[in-house]
């Protein structure tokens, strides 16, 4: 009781000690007010420097009331249970596609698919020279290969969480019990050695037991080789780590001759779909040839608007007018071979002398097979083609191994490039199109030129050719022997130096070129030439 009587008479005598603190401080407070109140009365401060003043002596006061108040209260510890979630690894849905854009509003759709092909390693012919390099390329080799980075000691990706002498762990991750009929015990050919005991079936595993990265794929239309897929819902990091995955799982190495990259983007406003493929083409020379190609395709064709629906009656009249064009010029092949009397005679043959009639017949077989190209590029492409924003093709876009791993058997990497395949179907068939529309149009001018031969003023240009065809043609006899004989000579004096002029064909484009003056690359590599050459570099510019 003593006790607990002197801790009370403690707090009673803090108090009373906060609270003879707490009016000193407000006389103190005052004080201050009132100097500076007098000092700028006397003119020794001004009024800015006596706010800037009373601002501090309140800043004070108020710091010290706090810390008194602070000094004075009772602590109190209470335990407290907060939730709270690790996420130790980058965020990817699986259940909803995401935005993935090319430039600002041309959305990408399922992802972008790599396909890469291999060929094996043979004996070269016995040449000389077999010392040098005895391997040379052979057929096409789709046997698994590379290996899974993260089992690879050494490897930026490895990882050691996974990493156990009795191999269980990976066993578990590449589980040979999931094939029908693992293979194991093989002999190997260069060693004569048996390798891939069990669990290390041959099918997922190297001679090593360490699993294998790529696996073929049978896909429609591309050569066999091995696919890979990178999923529009990977995050930026995610995606960073896959491609450091394929690149330390060896995905191009030296026995690949090929690698092609697919990807898929629509526009909504201007109702646009993209197919865009990029090709790299491992050449026997040593150099990757890299080509791309951009096409960009409607198949949004006949929606209810007034200006669609005005061309579909349009297309509709210009097919009728195709039609009728091939069923006259039927009609008249017919009445050549018939007399008045229903006799046959050899009407045929005369008909077909003309030259304007094989243009006719040339010109309305190509519009006619235009019109049959459009047609099917409307009813079985534009009409058909449907595509998902995203295809579950992996069974996991997080793993810590085996990243490949594909869902459903490969129905979803089958159903993505079915979808890209079909586009590309498409386009296809409408280049070709095009391509009979342009020579369409090309006869189509001959036929109006022959059509205005009857009048004096406007058939000027047709019978002037007509009467100079002799010697044109043989200007372009003479001309074109010259050019093929140069293009011959920069072929063999430059062809082993410049790859302007590396093959036949490229020297003919070359020397084309600098016929009408796109010379000044070439010029500057001629220019740097050595030697004979250089009496070449003469002999062919003058």
């Amino acid at each position: 009781m003593a006790v607990a009587n002197r801790q009370l008479a403690a707090i009673q005598s803090l108090s009373e000690k906060q609270a003879s603190a707490l009016a000193d401080l407000d006389a103190a407070t005052n004080d201050r007010l009132n100097a500076i109140s007098v000092a700028t009365q006397q003119g020794v401060i001004n009024l800015y420097q006596a706010l800037a003043v009373w601002k501090m002596a309140r800043r004070d006061k108020a710091l010290s009331n706090k810390i008194t108040k602070l000094a004075a209260s009772p602590c109190t510890y209470e335990p407290q249970s907060i939730e709270f979630s690790v996420n130790n690894s980058n965020n990817v849905e699986t259940n909803t596609a995401r935005e993935r854009t090319l430039g600002l509003n041309n959305r990408v759709l399922a992802g972008l698919m790599l396909h890469t092909w291999r060929t094996q390693d043979v004996k070269c012919p016995e040449t000389r020279f077999s010392k040098v390099e005895s391997c040379c390329s052979g057929p096409i080799d789709i046997s698994p290969y590379g290996l899974d980075a993260v089992f690879k000691l050494g490897s930026p990706i490895f990882n050691p969480d996974l990493y156990d002498p009795d191999g269980k762990m990976l066993t578990s991750i590449y589980n040979c019990s999931e094939i029908s009929q693992p293979t194991f015990n093989i002999i190997e050919a260069a060693t004569t050695l048996t390798v891939n005991a069990p669990p290390y079936c041959a099918e997922l595993y190297n001679p090593r037991n360490i699993p294998y990265a790529f696996w073929h794929l049978p896909l429609s239309g591309l050569p066999a080789g091995f696919p890979v897929f990178f999923d529009i819902n990977l995050s930026h990091e995610a995606a960073a780590t896959w491609l450091q995955w394929v690149q330390e799982g060896l995905l191009v190495d030296d026995r690949t001759r090929g690698l092609a990259a697919h990807l898929i983007s629509y526009n909504a406003d201007l109702k646009v779909f993209a197919a865009i493929q990029v090709d790299f083409d491992f050449q026997q020379g040593g150099s990757i040839k890299v080509s791309h190609r951009i096409y960009t395709l409607s198949l949004e064709l006949y929606d209810a608007t007034p200006a669609n629906l005005a061309r579909y009656a349009f297309e509709v009249l210009l097919a009728g007018c195709i039609v009728m064009l091939m069923v006259l010029q039927l009609k008249d092949i017919g009445a050549s071979v018939l007399t008045q009397k229903g006799q046959r005679r050899g009407g045929l043959k005369a008909y077909f002398s003309s030259g304007s009639v094989w243009l006719k017949l040339v010109n309305n077989v190509l519009l006619l097979a235009g019109m049959g190209l459009w047609w099917t590029f409307v009813n079985q492409h534009a009409k058909q083609f449907s595509m998902n924003l995203r295809y579950p093709v992996y069974t996991d876009l997080q793993p810590q191994a085996y990243f490949l791993h594909l869902a459903n058997d490969g129905t979803g990497l089958r159903d993505v490039w079915s979808a890209i395949s079909q586009l590309e179907a498409g386009i296809s068939v409408l280049n070709w199109y095009y391509a009979l529309n342009g020579i369409s149009i090309l006869l189509l001018i001959a036929r109006l030129l022959r059509a205005m031969d009857f009048q004096p003023r406007l058939g000027v240009v047709t019978r002037a050719l007509k009467l100079a065809a002799p010697d044109l043609m043989h200007f372009f006899l003479v001309a074109g022997s010259v050019f093929i004989c140069y293009c011959m000579m920069g072929f063999l004096i430059f062809g082993n130096s410049l790859p302007w002029f590396a093959t036949f064909g490229s020297s003919i484009n070359t020397c084309f070129e600098m016929l009408l003056g796109e010379f000044a690359d070439v010029n500057a590599a001629l220019r740097d030439l050595g030697g004979l050459q250089v009496r070449g570099v003469v002999c062919v510019s003058w």
